[in-house]
């Protein structure tokens, strides 16, 4: 039973050991391009159901608590944290768009939580839809 337990254990810690962090960062990597995915189309129902989108002061908080004087609204559209990328950090958002041709930005900081408008390892949805 020894003879075979030590080979699998040292089979398990070789596959987890080096490439752990790895496939941590890369789960974290697309579950925010996931989660983008779920803010856009909730940002899509504040829409149809408001006839217009959050504004940049309004933020990603108009999908969570209605803004004041807003009516119709059916959310919660989402949860308050989904607003969080899965390292943490508030989701950006600005509308009207500063970056991409979309009717709104909305991004990522990615895995350095560091705002680079975009750029570096910041996942945003003007990336995606203009490299598609």
């Amino acid at each position: 039973m020894r003879i075979v337990a030590f080979p699998v254990a040292l089979a398990v810690v070789a596959f987890l050991g080096d490439s752990s962090p790895v496939r941590a960062s890369s789960y974290r990597h697309y579950t925010a391009l996931h989660q983008l995915g779920t803010i856009d189309r909730a940002l899509q129902s504040f829409f149809h159901d408001v006839g217009r989108f959050p504004s940049t002061e309004e933020g990603l908080k108009a999908l969570v608590d209605p803004p004041s004087g807003v009516s119709p609204w059916s959310g919660p559209y989402v949860r308050a944290d989904e607003l969080a990328d899965p390292w943490g950090v508030d989701l950006q958002y600005a509308h009207p768009a500063l970056q991409g041709n979309l009717a709104f930005d909305l991004y990522s900081l990615g895995r350095n939580g560091v705002d680079e408008q975009g750029a570096g390892d910041d996942l945003s949805n003007w990336a995606h839809y203009d490299s598609t």
